[in-house]
């Protein structure tokens, strides 16, 4: 009987230690909002126009945190991450499209047309079960005139609400976005 007792009191000994010890935290997941497909071959630009592509600006909320919504509210996950900030992404598919594929010319100037885009939504919609991009886009002349002003929306529906789905989906959210986008540039 003392052996009997002397092995509970260890296994209870070993069984509260290991609840007291802190579970090692999961570190967070990061995914790339990629398209299906690869980019189709460069188009060519007979007489290169030149644009002043501005920083993408992004609301305060979007950052490298999934985000989700629900009615009108917005749900953050620290385990799932983007790669990278989402307006870093935009501003970089539109230079893909603008410059290496349509070619236009990169201007620093002012005196050129200049193109500036605040992303204003950047999640997955979780009462439709699809992601969603919304920016706000102004094309100026080359004195500042506006000559386009609008406020576009992309979707896209996800296979599921997994991460490797959700980036699935807006990578292909993102490229209807920058289509829509180089449409308003002269």
């Amino acid at each position: 009987m003392n052996s009997s007792l002397t092995l509970a009191c260890v296994a209870l000994c070993t069984l509260s230690a290991c609840s007291i010890l802190p579970e090692p935290t999961p570190a967070p997941l990061y995914f790339i909002a990629l398209a299906d497909d690869p980019a189709p071959a460069p188009e060519t630009n007979t007489s290169p126009t030149p644009l002043h592509l501005s920083p993408v600006t992004a609301a305060p909320a979007i950052g490298e945190r999934f985000a989700s919504s629900t009615g009108n509210e917005m749900r953050f996950d620290d385990m799932q991450r983007w790669h990278e900030p989402p307006a870093v992404t935009l501003e970089r598919r539109l230079g893909e499209r603008l410059f290496e594929r349509l070619g236009y010319t990169r201007a620093t100037w002012t005196s050129t047309p200049k193109l500036t885009v605040h992303l204003q939504r950047f999640e997955l919609d979780l009462d439709r079960n699809e992601t969603l991009v919304r920016a706000h886009v102004v094309v100026t002349d080359g004195q500042r005139n506006v000559l386009v002003e609008r406020t576009l929306m992309s979707r896209s529906p996800a296979a599921s609400r997994e991460g490797t789905d959700v980036a699935m989906a807006m990578g292909r959210t993102l490229d209807s976005l920058v289509e829509s986008i180089v449409a308003l540039v002269p």
